[in-house]
């Protein structure tokens, strides 16, 4: 048969609450492994039986080249695994990636470490672009979104003249079925672009309220103000003054005309033409 070991580890699938109550009914000894259904953690039973809490280990290290070369040297090294380094006096958190290559390198889990490239951020909301004389970023080219241009560019691949952007210009971009709308913001200006599909380029500034004061360009309310300034007359008040003209000068037109007719159509005749055409009718 086989022998009986009374001495020998356990793994035991227990809450944690519940430990103390095992240990004191003997049920859980010395060097038995716990591992808690509530709290997710694996506990060592001591031989004293007082809980050890058993801990992933993290390396901890003064800077990133002398964490990069331990990393390539140790045998135990992995892609995910979580390292800490000294910066500005505090330890942050760095995960371990892999190369192409096979070497190991770090990367750190939050802007607190001062070492984060904004460039290789995901769901970035502007991303930064450099151009060259010899390679310019074509503006008509680059997909829908925000992106802020140093160095040379243009607009289109057509486009002879190369623009220069010294303090990083903004550009919005959206590309439709027809054209491309790009929107170029500086600090002294604001421009609109619309680049057709034949490559036909058209552009229109946005006015700043500078801009229309040196034009000379009043504003709605400046023409309220002066137009209320001004003694006009209301509409009603012109119908009844040219209601009053008209009437007066019919009447008066009308009066003259009437008197003109009656002089042209009757003539005034004496008593005797008028028994002489009674007396035509009456010898008839």
């Amino acid at each position: 048969c086989m022998a009986k070991y009374t001495d020998h580890s356990k793994f035991i699938y227990q809450n944690y609450d519940d430990i103390q109550d095992g240990i004191n009914s003997g049920a859980i000894n010395a060097w038995d492994v716990i591992l808690c259904k509530d709290t997710k953690e694996m506990l060592l039973i001591k031989d004293d039986l007082t809980l050890f809490s058993v801990k992933s280990k993290v390396y901890r290290f003064l800077n990133v080249e002398s964490a990069e070369k331990t990393l390539n040297e140790a045998a135990d090294t992995y892609p995910g695994q979580i390292v800490s380094i000294v910066y500005n006096h505090e330890y942050t958190g760095y995960i371990v990636n892999q190369n192409a290559n096979g070497r190991f390198y770090v990367t750190p889990l939050s802007i607190y470490s001062g070492q984060v490239n904004y460039d290789t951020l995901g769901n970035r909301p502007v991303e930064n672009l450099t151009g060259s004389l010899d390679a310019p970023v074509i503006v008509s080219r680059l997909a829908t979104g925000a992106y802020k241009i140093n160095g040379q560019f243009c607009l289109t691949e057509q486009a002879e003249t190369i623009y220069v952007s010294v303090s990083s210009n903004i550009f919005l971009v959206r590309q439709e079925d027809d054209a491309s709308y790009v929107k170029k913001i500086t600090a002294s200006d604001i421009c609109d672009y619309i680049i057709g599909r034949d490559g036909r380029l058209t552009c229109s500034a946005v006015p700043t309220e500078e801009w229309l004061k040196a034009q000379g360009y009043v504003t709605e309310s400046y023409v309220d103000a002066k137009v209320a300034a001004l003694d006009f007359i209301t509409k009603q008040e012109i119908e009844e003054y040219v209601n009053n003209i008209v009437l007066q000068t019919i009447g008066s037109m009308v009066s003259e005309q009437v008197s003109k007719e009656f002089g042209e159509r009757f003539q005034a005749v004496s008593e005797k033409e008028l028994l002489d055409v009674f007396t035509d009718i009456f010898d008839d």
